[in-house]
């Protein structure tokens, strides 16, 4: 059976950030993702800019148990300065999945499309329903895992 398997990938958790923003176009938020590929669920997710400190946010947010895998993500500076440069593949070869998911997630949510009338007036709420959808999509998946 293994002289079978030729091409076999290892996935790790994916990191990836989306933006979308609150009241004005010019207030930006940023939706920081750790997605696993493999169960296809939220590991972890922290709503804020775009800076180290909510990179770092995002990593305290990670299981504990969950630090030691391997993460995978774009060339963000702030994922250089997270993640054990041993255990960080970097390349959006390796973010295909959570992009992915990102996609899910606008089509999801009508206050992540870009062109959209819905658009969040205020932070609270428009951290509650992103917090709310990430929660859904992971209780959908709770079956198989």
């Amino acid at each position: 059976m293994i002289k079978k398997i030729k091409n076999m990938e290892v996935f790790g958790l994916q990191a990836d950030e989306m933006w979308s923003f609150v009241g004005k176009k010019t207030y930006k938020r940023w939706i920081w993702i750790v997605f696993d590929p493999i169960h296809r669920v939220t590991v972890a997710y922290h709503i804020g800019d775009r800076s180290d400190a909510s990179a770092r946010a995002l990593w305290k947010k990670i299981p504990k148990r969950l630090r030691g895998c391997k993460f995978e993500s774009d060339d963000w500076d702030s994922y250089k300065k997270i993640f054990p440069a041993e255990k960080h593949r970097i390349g959006k070869a390796y973010t295909c999945f959570i992009e992915g998911f990102n996609a899910t997630i606008r089509a999801r949510c009508s206050r992540l499309v870009r062109k959209a009338l819905s658009f969040s007036k205020s932070e609270k709420w428009h951290n509650l329903a992103i917090g709310y959808l990430l929660w859904q999509l992971n209780l959908d998946r709770y079956p198989y895992f």
